[in-house]
């Protein structure tokens, strides 16, 4: 196994819309998805403002993902802050 490849080590939910995310090389992201939730026209997306639903996250592959790929958000995106606050 490549110890070079980046691999989310856990997914925490914090509050709001932001998850704390920690990465295998110890850094971690708090990333706050509000922004995109809330700019994002598609009803099935804006559905995810529930906070119910919202934490309803998990991680498949390497990559956040909620519901049946309703929203996935790959770990480069992740890592590079590109959600974050």
């Amino acid at each position: 196994m490549n110890k070079n490849i980046l691999k989310i080590i856990s997914a925490n939910y914090l509050h709001g819309h932001t998850i704390r995310i920690v990465f295998n090389n110890n850094i971690s992201r708090d990333v706050d998805f509000f922004p995109f939730l809330t700019n994002s026209t598609n009803h099935q997306i804006r559905d995810y403002l529930s906070i119910d639903k919202f934490k309803t996250f998990k991680i498949v592959n390497n990559d956040l993902m909620w519901g049946d790929y309703d929203l996935l958000f790959p770990i480069n995106d992740l890592y590079s802050s590109k959600f974050s606050a």
